[in-house]
């Protein structure tokens, strides 16, 4: 029940003082007295209609609009008494009022937001009181308001309007602060293209402003984080220092530091204040922590996985994996960003031993998620090192054993577990909080429910591809209860090829047990290639027809076989529509490969009645040599390209070893092929007649001539060796960075053209490269070219920045050579787009250490 005000009577005599009345309506106020205290001020500006009382009436009602939220007719109703009031008074305090009604009003804006409307034609969600005019609805609370009026009133140009004016008439060090961080809010959400009048350097000449008339640490922090963003952080750095001499708490200013430093990018500098600051603060865990971010960002992860140590020996975890991943309270955080680093490095033998630990130590864990990690990356080998054998308590690590040894093709003891599993414990094991889980790497969580977990069990044993007498053994221990034997009279011998006992099952509950083991017995012999999609496709076919079969009113499956028996045949029939759209893009790539080999051949042959000709008319006609030539250049370069089409599919492994076991006098080094195809490949960037797009994004046609001459002598001169080109891409177009490892040992002979044939190959990754990362700011390129020896497998890696804005335009030639070369080298190119940076990958066989090796033996 509201108080009843207090009985003033209104009148010449009586009228109260300012005090009084401020007293009054605030009391008022703070009750949520609003209809008292506006009907107490209606009665004074009736008698006597001062900007005082129209001032206080529009906070009074700003202050119902924003506590209420009903309305906006209220907020309406105070920006019209406070410019009646401002235009009585242009006074201090009412331009107070203003700011404060912009800055509530601004609030309920963003609360009335969730009235919104769909546009279907421009395919968008845009709020209600932006298409009122054209369906005549709105809420109730922004009915008959001017809409835009409003939104002038609390725009961003009418807060800052006010404190120009506060500024004028009295200028305090806060209005100059609050002006600096409107501005500075603006900037960092690009609300504004500070071009005009509201900049960063008034907000700059605003917060030196307040500071001159009254300094504090606060003021200090705003001005480095406008330095910060106009990226002074020399200057952000002093300013830090003066927050600090006016009393700024010495942990703030640290991490203020640390920041300023790392957007710097004074990486090192920030390494030695994580020190420093380690040795001064209570809370190790959070120095740590940042020490942890920042060797992750460097690549440093060995010492990463040192300050991960240092956590985890200072604090016992509970749980490995936690909902609220980046919280530093839990203590289990460590462990949790070690197994994410162990796989990002791919040390999968250390991530398999932490994770054993983990369980070991009784650890609640995401025992699923980390497990299927080892499958997708097909390290069944480390599994079972790690775990067979072992914790086979646990269903879901019985569960995950059984899918290595599955894949292993070492179907008995896939067998052995596959009768021992209950599966209604692995369904239940597949919820709750095992299965929360990092789902986007290091630093984003997210919840693994049943309805995932369950998928991710079943798509780790593969069904698709898991041996056909094995997967019949699955199917059936899912559907019956027990295992019973049946009359051998019924089924001939059907025995399985992996050793183990006949197939002695109950056929009752199933519709057509018969017929999948009758398919058995015919594939029981048969070879069959890799390439043999109808074959797949067949297999799986019949899988989902034993799936099928199952009568399940008879079965009464339990609640978790059913589902696992559900998501079996989901992953099937994926599987399955795979594969026919592989078998439709396989017909596709072989049709177009047949049509470019016969075009590239025919141009060539064209080709050869183009150059020649034109080569004579050149010597004919010396004055239109420069005309002649450019012919003659986009010729050749046809040429290479048809060439390169042509030596990709007629390459062979024996021409590829005979050429490495005799490379006679004409032999190249991979090295020497690996600069050349740099050397190449920068080199047409200067070529604006043939590769203008790339050309541009390098030398820009700001740059002047005498510059642009300038780099190309450079370039001239460069190309003498290879740490002349390094420095020069470093200066003008890109860092650079190789790690050819022994491969100017590796040398190639070109009697059966392997040393052409490995030069284009290494030419079109490389040539894509320099293309491709010109799109991107001069600091943010980078190129990098590896080729790298381990154990027996050589392996080719580059890698480039690029822009996701940009859409290769491409005819697929390119990508074509690249993939027939990869399978005469018996490999298939890995290519991964991540964090802004193409990288394609080919691993091969060192046929150069084999050869060497063989010789000595």
């Amino acid at each position: 029940m509201s108080k009843k005000p207090p009985q003033l009577q209104v009148s010449n005599r009586t009228e109260p003082s300012q005090e009084e009345l401020r007293k009054l309506i605030n009391e008022l106020v703070d009750n949520k007295q609003y209809d008292e205290a506006l009907n107490y001020l209606n009665r004074l500006i009736e008698h006597k209609g001062e900007s005082y009382y129209y001032g206080f009436r529009a906070f009074v009602f700003g202050k119902k609009a924003y506590d209420l939220r009903q309305s906006l007719h209220d907020m309406a109703k105070a920006f019209q008494d406070i410019e009646y009031a401002l235009s009585m008074d242009h006074s201090e305090r009412n331009l107070l009022i203003k700011r404060y009604l912009i800055v509530v009003g601004s609030e309920l804006d963003s609360f009335f937001w969730h009235f919104f409307d769909i546009d279907y034609e421009a395919n968008r969600i845009v709020r209600l009181r932006d298409t009122m005019q054209r369906n005549g609805t709105q809420p109730e609370g922004i009915k008959d308001v001017d809409q835009q009026r409003f939104l002038d009133l609390i725009s961003d140009e009418s807060y800052l309007h006010v404190l120009d004016e506060l500024i004028t008439l009295n200028p305090k060090a806060a209005y100059y602060q609050w002006r600096a961080q409107k501005i500075l809010r603006m900037l960092m959400h690009h609300e504004k293209s500070f071009s005009g009048e509201y900049n960063v350097s008034l907000a700059q000449q605003d917060i030196q402003a307040a500071l001159e008339i009254e300094p504090n640490a606060e003021r200090y922090k705003i001005k480095v984080d406008i330095e910060i963003a106009a990226k002074m952080y020399s200057q952000a750095l002093h300013s830090l220092e003066m927050a600090y001499e006016n009393d700024l708490n010495q942990e703030e200013y640290l991490g203020e530091k640390y920041e300023i430093l790392k957007k710097a990018g004074r990486l090192e500098a920030c390494l030695e204040l994580l020190y420093e600051w380690y040795n001064l603060t209570e809370d190790k865990d959070n120095v740590l922590d940042l020490k942890f971010f920042l060797f992750n960002d460097l690549k440093a992860y060995k010492e990463a996985i040192a300050v991960l140590d240092k956590m985890i020996s200072t604090s016992m975890p509970s749980i490995v994996n936690p909902e609220i991943y980046l919280s530093t309270e839990v203590s289990d955080l460590s462990y949790a960003r070690k197994l994410d680093i162990l796989l990002q490095i791919q040390d999968y033998d250390s991530f398999a031993g932490l994770l054993h630990e983990c369980f070991h130590k009784g650890l609640r864990m995401a025992t699923a998620y980390y497990l299927n990690e080892l499958i997708k990356n097909d390290q069944h080998s480390v599994l079972l090192k790690h775990f067979a054998d072992k914790e086979l308590a646990n269903t879901i690590i019985m569960w995950f054993v059984a899918c290595a040894y599955s894949a292993l093709d070492r179907c008995k003891e896939a067998s052995n577990l596959i009768k021992t599993i209950n599966y209604d414990e692995l369904y239940d094991a597949a919820d709750g909080y095992f299965d929360i889980w990092n789902g986007k790497g290091l630093f984003n969580s997210c919840q693994l429910s049943r309805t995932d977990t369950v998928p991710l069990l079943v798509s780790a044993m593969r069904p698709s591809k898991m041996n056909s007498f094995l997967f019949l053994e699955l199917v059936t221990h899912l559907v019956l209860p027990k295992r019973t034997i049946i009359d051998p009279r019924e089924f001939p011998d059907i025995e399985l090829n992996h050793d183990t006992d006949r197939a002695e099952y109950d056929d009752s509950y199933f519709l057509n047990l018969r017929a999948y083991c009758e398919y058995l017995n015919a594939i029981g012999n048969c070879q069959v290639k890799d390439d043999g999609l109808s074959y797949r496709i067949s297999e799986i076919e019949n899988k989902i027809m034993l799936i099928q079969s199952v009568d399940y009113n008879s079965a009464k499956l339990s609640p978790g076989a059913f589902e696992i028996m559900a998501a079996i045949e989901r992953d099937l029939y994926k599987c399955k529509d795979n594969l026919h759209l592989e078998s439709i893009h396989q017909a596709k790539i072989e049709e177009r490969n047949r049509i470019i080999a016969n075009l590239s051949h025919s141009i060539k042959n064209m080709l050869k009645a183009v150059i020649g000709p034109l080569q004579t008319l050149r010597e004919e006609i010396p004055e239109k040599a420069a005309i002649i030539d450019n012919a003659i250049k986009g010729a050749n370069l046809i040429r290479e390209i048809v060439n390169a089409i042509n030596l990709s599919f007629n390459t062979s492994m024996d021409e590829l070893n005979w050429d490495v076991l005799k490379p006679g006098k004409d032999s190249m080094t991979l090295q020497d092929m690996i600069a050349d195809s740099l050397k190449y490949s920068i080199g047409n960037m200067f070529d604006f007649r043939y590769f203008p797009v790339y050309a541009e994004n390098y030398f820009p046609r700001s740059l002047g001539k005498a510059d642009f001459e300038g780099i190309t002598s450079e370039w001239n001169q460069a190309q003498s060796s290879i740490d002349m080109v390094k420095d020069f891409c470093d200066r003008h177009l890109f860092k650079l960075e190789l790690d050819l490892d022994d491969s100017r040992d590796y040398h190639v002979g070109n009697e059966k053209s392997s040393a052409i044939k490995l030069m284009i190959l290494f030419q079109e990754m490389i040539f894509n490269a320099v293309k491709y990362t010109s799109f991107i700011p001069l600091e943010e390129r980078t190129v990098q070219i590896s080729l790298t020896r381990h154990d027996d497998k050589l392996r080719l890696m580059v890698r480039n920045s690029y822009s996701e804005k940009v859409r290769a335009k491409t005819t697929g030639v390119g990508k074509l050579v690249i993939e027939n070369f990869a399978k005469v080298l018996g490999c298939e190119p890995k290519i991964t787009t991540k964090d802004n940076i193409y990288s394609i990958e080919m691993e091969f066989a060192d046929i150069w250490r084999k050869h060497a090796q063989d010789s000595i033996h």
